[in-house]
């Protein structure tokens, strides 16, 4: 069996990205458990990041839309100001948009 190159980029924020997915997951109606969700279908499972996604977008989006060049600071006006949700939202974007994201 191969490794899992899925690591976490800012490994303190996998309490926080647990959160979040059952708070989506709970959301959408999808019956996610702690423990064993091989019972669910790909297309229930695949909602709930994509869904993820969708949401830490639209939180950069907001944020992008209040300066000019887009570059206005992560904790003004925020949804989440702690530093390690803020490392998700611009790690969250930066693999959804395919470059790098700063701050």
């Amino acid at each position: 069996m191969t490794s899992s190159s899925n690591r976490a980029a800012v490994p303190e924020a996998k309490g926080a990205l647990d959160k979040f997915k059952y708070e989506v997951a709970n959301e959408l109606g999808v019956p996610l458990t702690d423990g064993y969700n091989g019972d669910l279908t790909s297309r229930q499972n695949g909602s709930v990041g994509g869904y993820m996604v969708k949401k830490m977008i639209e939180q950069q989006e907001k944020q992008m839309a209040g300066s000019p060049d887009g570059t206005r600071p992560l904790y003004s006006n925020s949804f989440n100001t702690d530093p390690i949700s803020q490392s998700i939202q611009i790690d969250c974007l930066s693999s959804s948009l395919g470059q790098a994201v700063s701050p």
